[in-house]
């Protein structure tokens, strides 16, 4: 789902000034749920293959081992954007105008997943046939493979992510188109931007305690057993997010696992700048230079704060030339400046300084 609105006003008390204020809203909200079957062949998941494989042909074959695995995640994806952003041009004289700007946004981003797996012993062995591009398992017990007491709670992980971002920036130029010289105008500016960014997760594991037996007969839903997917496939067993929930929420369950992640940083962004602009019916040349200062600071969650500051001059020509009426010559040169994302100054790395003893 998507929402998006703006709002927008306009002002011109005269012909010499001018100005407008806006504000942008959006918001887009994304939920879904993926279901998941899948079989190992072996007693090992990844590259672990079965100690036998039985009529083994380059695409097709028998294991006596193999497990599945009947999993579920929810991801949820909320995000918000707002905008609020105002100029005023102001012909201060017929050589003279002025142009003030203004932009505040934020931004803010919440992700958070649960996942949940079941998984059966290493006994359930299959025929396989991969000479298709979706890959074949018949069960060589389908009694047992497809009864969901088969299968026992594995773990539950819950994963929320979220973010911020906040942007000020302030502008201001002066303009002049020199009375003197016909074909030549200058400018002279300034800028102020500053930005705060805030972002992290917290995740957990949950495994069931051994005083209650919990397998997927307690949370199955059979409502798409019989619905071919893609390939052929089917979900007879899925889990069922309501009833899966009201386990968890009743029965005992111990964290087998937290982790927290954070950081924040800020950036603040002072620039001059000078250009100008001499134009003829075949020649346009334009240049200016522009001193930047950039500070910074960040730090990870109970991390140390690291900080710094630079600047840079950063000068830039243009120069085109209308050779015919339908060929054009151009030919430019500057120094420009690209600035880390602000999540790459929050990194951080944990050192254990426990002393080692012999």
């Amino acid at each position: 789902e998507r929402i998006g609105l703006l709002a927008k006003a306009e002002w011109q008390p005269n012909d010499d000034i001018s100005g407008e204020i806006a504000l942008s809203y959006n918001e887009y909200n994304d939920d879904e749920r993926r279901d998941e079957q899948r079989y190992e062949l072996g007693t090992g998941s990844g590259s672990n293959q079965p100690a036998t494989i039985r009529n083994q042909t380059a695409t097709s074959g028998v294991t006596d081992t193999g497990f599945n695995i009947i999993g579920i995640g929810r991801f949820t994806l909320d995000r918000e954007i707002v905008s609020l952003r105002g100029n005023l041009d102001w012909q201060v004289s017929p050589d003279w105008s002025l142009d003030l700007r203004a932009v505040y946004s934020t931004a803010e981003l919440s992700n958070p997943e649960v996942t949940e797996s079941f998984q059966s012993d290493t006994s359930l062995g299959a025929r396989y046939d991969t000479s298709t591009i979706f890959n074949i398992i018949d069960p060589l017990d389908p009694v047992t493979f497809f009864n969901p007491a088969t299968y026992d709670f594995q773990n539950r992980g819950t994963l929320d992510r979220f973010a911020k971002d906040d942007i000020q920036e302030y502008a201001a130029d002066l303009s002049w188109d020199a009375p003197a010289f016909e074909n030549f105008t200058a400018k002279l500016g300034g800028l102020y931007r500053t930005g705060e960014k805030d972002e992290g997760f917290t995740f957990n594991r949950f495994v069931a305690d051994s005083s209650f037996d919990y397998d997927l007969s307690r949370v199955v839903d059979n409502g798409l057993a019989n619905v071919d997917y893609q390939g052929g496939y089917r979900f007879p067993n899925r889990i069922s997010i309501s009833a899966s929930d009201s386990v968890f929420a009743s029965e005992a369950f111990t964290q087998s696992a937290n982790v927290v992640r954070g950081s924040v940083a800020s950036e603040d962004v002072t620039a001059a700048y000078l250009s100008g602009q001499y134009k003829t019916d075949r020649w346009l040349l334009s240049g200016g230079v522009r001193v930047e200062n950039t500070s910074f600071d960040g730090a990870p969650l109970n991390g140390e704060t690291v900080s710094g500051d630079y600047t840079d001059v950063l000068p830039s020509v243009n120069l085109r030339y209308n050779l015919t009426d339908d060929i054009v010559l151009r030919a430019a040169a500057s120094r420009t400046l690209g600035r880390p994302n602000l999540n790459l100054l929050m990194q951080g790395i944990n050192i254990n300084v426990t002393e080692n003893t012999i």
